[in-house]
């Protein structure tokens, strides 16, 4: 009984916490309300909010929601069990301009994409031959650098190899690609 008691003001506690939290209404931001709550960031903080953009059926990727003379504003939602938590920001539009130019014509996942197949022959040339079980952690980072999108691809391959009492991991590869998009010419560079 005391356990359900106990869980019953845990709830409520928690609700009213969270109601009484004063949230963002992104439909005043589109119409250029609210805007205060907007952190500021650098085109390269940007960049690396932007670049996580993907396919998706929730809506979790970056988008502009306002502009005004001096910046424009994007939201990012976050997923926090139960719902979509939205994040503002704002960026110095000349900048955001001058450094990006259009930036909506960056397509984060097709240059994931489109990188990973690139260099998936390095890939495979630096990895030892064998018929095994691989598990691939790949992460990516993206640096902005004049009109060049710099990518470092950090790849950690490991192996499954069957013993008597089940799978041991081994580290095979642990290495870093390095490649650029190139804003202009729309394409990607590996080196």
């Amino acid at each position: 009984m005391r356990i359900k008691i106990g869980l019953i003001v845990s709830c409520l506690l928690m609700i009213s916490c969270i109601s009484s939290k004063k949230s963002l209404n992104l439909k005043k931001v589109e119409k250029g309300e609210q805007l205060e709550y907007a952190q500021e960031i650098s085109v390269d903080q940007f960049l690396k909010i932007w670049m996580h953009n993907r396919l998706s059926m929730i809506d979790i990727n970056c988008r502009e929601i306002y502009k005004d003379t001096n910046y424009v504003y994007f939201v990012k939602n976050k997923s926090k069990f139960p719902s979509l938590v939205p994040s503002l920001y704002k960026v110095n539009k000349d900048s955001l301009t001058f450094r990006l130019g259009d930036y909506n014509k960056i397509d984060a996942q097709r240059i994931k994409n489109e990188f990973w197949e690139k260099v998936s022959n390095k890939i495979t040339s630096d990895l030892p031959e064998g018929d095994y079980n691989r598990t691939f952690n790949k992460e990516f980072d993206y640096s902005l650098n004049g009109k060049k999108i710099l990518i470092t691809l950090r790849l950690k391959v490991e192996s499954e190899k069957g013993l008597f009492y089940g799978y041991k991991k081994m580290l095979i590869l642990e290495k870093n690609y390095k490649g650029y998009y190139d804003i202009i010419e729309m394409k990607i560079i590996i080196e």
